[in-house]
This record gives C-alpha cells, structure tokens and sequence, in this order.
C-alpha cells in the first residue's frame, strides 16, 4: 500500500491505484484491503507481512503476464539428468549454507534453480559438481540478499579446504553464467507463490468458524501462508516436479495448503482467476506435492509457540568435499571446463 499521495492507494487485490475513497479499512489501517472490485463479504485477507509487501508495481496482471513469460528461462526437465544421485546431498548442504547464513528461502529456490539448469544441460565432473553448488548459491545470493551477506572468493576458498583455487572458482563462476546465458531472475515457483499470498489466496467468508476475531483470522492466514512456503520448499528436493511449470508447482502448493488447513472447497473460482489455472491442470501437481509433504501436515495444526528441535548446521561437516566421493587427484581438472554437452 504504497500511495504516491494521499487522495490514492495501492490495492494489492485488484493491482492497481485507486482513489482512497473507494478503499475501507479496518482501524488499523492493515491486514484488510477491500476495493470495489471485490463483493460484499468475500474480502481478501492476507497476514501483515504479505499485506505490506508491494513490489509488483501497479499493474498486476501485466506483472504476471511477464513472470509466465519468463518462467520457462532455464527451468528444464531432463529426464535422465546424471546428478540425480548427487542431488539430495547437494540440496541438504545447500540448505545448511542458506541457515548458517542467515538467507531468504528465495535465495535457496533460485540457488536450486540455477544447479539444475546447469547439471540438466551439461555433464561434468564430480569434482565439478561440488563446486557449481556453492557458485549457484553464491550467484541467488547477490540477487536476493543484502551487500554484506555476500560471501567472498577468500571464504569458499576455505570451505573447500583450498581444492580449488581462486582462478577455479571465479572460472566456474563465469561457466555458469554463460550456461544460463546471463538469465538470473528466475522465475521460481517461491515467486509465484509469493506474488499469490500478496494478492491473497483467501476470501474472508472461507476462514473456518473456530477462527473467531481479527486475531484468531490472522493466525490462521499466517499458518496457511507459511504451509504454502513450506511446501514450495519440499517440492525443489524432487527433480521430478520440473516437469511441471513454476506457477504450476506454486498453485498445486497453495491448493494443498488450503486442503490441508480444511479451508471449505479447495480450488474456488477466486484463486483460478488469480493463478489463471483450473483444477484439472493442477490436480497431478497437487497429488504429487502431497505425497512429497505429508510429514509437513500435522505442523499445519501445531501451536506456533511450540519450539521445534533446533538443528546443529555444520558448514565444514556436511560439505559437498565430505559427502561426495572425490575424484583421485590426478584425476582432477585444472582448468574449469564443461566435458560433454547434451
């Protein structure tokens, strides 16, 4: 809701700038938009950190209209790609480097993004392997995060434990920059999830009875909210959901998460209008997604105050020179070079 003055406001609903007049708010000014636009008791709601977010701009269908567009840049499905085998230990590490460092969740989608582009288009080396995990998401970090949680050559340098040289990795970091022909904003499924949750998946009217109260409603949008994030997340430790588009994979998501949190019907003509996707596009999606996630279903009822086992991230322990079996060094390659293109 960023007005550019005070006769108008941005409404993240219909995107676009509309006289504040024709805008009601509750009384503390967030968490509920309604416009005229929308019907008498089917306003959307949204949790305050997807209410405040606007970075689309103001013209909402045009945004999306893009985003499609772009969403099939590097998002490739290989259907026998040969870092199958390496891939879950590659991703868990990742994992562990994204909360040892305090990243966004966006940072690791658009990390796994990047590794598969390349590993789905090129064979290379084990050796190779370790190290285009971590440029990948060296790269989504100066996309997502901030200047000073950027790490430095010196520091994965050392995290290799000097495998590779400085040259090694500022070339690997150039390969994969030519292998993905400089197409960095990958549209992921993370991003159209988020773009979803600022418009809002959920009408009011849909909120289960036992949420009484504007407080009660916004836990319940921010559980929900959070499920669909969490179920994105599950989705990139299998290759198998590339054969689905990325706003595909974020619908399926936000589908299963409004099953799950027993919203009345789960596929509503609101959230078709707003995915611009019916449910017989989606339902394999779905199906599959909840069968990648059915661990993740009972946290959909827990309390929120309820502290979860924290987990010890190991940078040094769970790295790619550890878990992989490494090449003889004889074996090794000097120069960082693509072997065999498909």
């Amino acid at each position: 809701r960023n007005a550019p003055s005070d006769s108008c406001c941005f409404c993240q609903v219909c995107g676009a700038f509309l006289a504040r007049d024709s805008l009601m708010f509750e009384a503390n000014g967030m968490g509920f938009i309604s416009c005229s636009k929308e019907l008498a008791g089917e306003k959307v709601i949204r949790s305050v950190g997807f209410v405040l977010r606007d970075v689309h701009g103001a013209n909402s269908s045009e945004v999306l209209s893009q985003m499609i567009k772009k969403q099939a840049k590097n998002r490739y499905y290989n259907t026998q790609p040969h870092h199958l085998p390496f891939r879950k230990k590659v991703i868990e590490w990742m994992e562990s480097l994204v909360g040892k460092f305090g990243y966004q969740q966006a940072t690791l989608n658009l990390a796994v993004g990047y590794f598969d582009a390349v590993l789905s288009l090129f064979t290379v080396t084990t050796a190779q392997i370790k190290l285009i995990s971590y440029i990948s998401l060296f790269i989504a970090a100066k996309m997502e995060e901030k200047d000073e949680k950027i790490p430095l050559i010196e520091e994965a340098f050392k995290l290799f434990d000097k495998e590779f040289s400085s040259s090694e990795i500022l070339n690997c970091e150039k390969l994969v920059f030519k292998i993905l022909d400089y197409q960095l904003n990958l549209k992921t499924p993370y991003a159209f999830a988020s773009f979803f949750l600022s418009k809002g998946v959920l009408r009011g009217c849909e909120v289960p009875a036992e949420y009484v109260g504007t407080e009660a409603r916004q836990v319940f949008i921010k559980r929900l909210e959070d499920l669909v994030l969490k179920i994105i997340l599950r989705s990139l430790r299998d290759y198998n959901f590339y054969q689905f588009t990325s706003i595909a994979v974020a619908a399926s998501a936000i589908a299963l998460a409004r099953r799950v949190m027993r919203v009345s019907v789960t596929w509503t003509p609101h959230v078709e209008e707003l995915t611009l996707l019916s449910w017989p596009v989606i339902k394999d999606c779905v199906s599959m997604l909840e069968e990648a996630s059915r661990d993740l279903f009972p946290l959909a009822f827990g309390s929120p105050d309820k502290a979860r086992p924290s987990e010890t991230l190991s940078t040094k322990e769970n790295s790619p020179a550890q878990t992989f079996e490494v090449q003889p060094a004889d074996a090794k390659v000097s120069a960082f070079q693509v072997e065999t293109e498909h």
